[in-house]
């Protein structure tokens, strides 16, 4: 299997961190968090509608 190159921009990356945070956990185990950011969470009514579309007009192919 050959390995998935992004082609990830200062702009992509930039935009990531409007939608997300990442919050470092020093308890064990050590660890990091990724939080949604108050924009980030604006999207969670949209994406939720898009998802319901998406379920509802799948293919039968695609149920299993």
């Amino acid at each position: 299997m050959s390995p998935v190159v992004l082609d990830v921009t200062e702009e992509d990356c930039a935009t990531r961190q409007a939608l997300e945070r990442l919050a470092s956990v020093l308890k064990p185990p050590q660890h990091v968090e990724y939080v949604l950011t108050v924009l980030g969470k604006t999207l969670r009514e949209p994406l939720a509608v898009i998802c319901a579309w998406a379920v509802e007009h799948r293919s039968d192919d695609a149920r299993g």
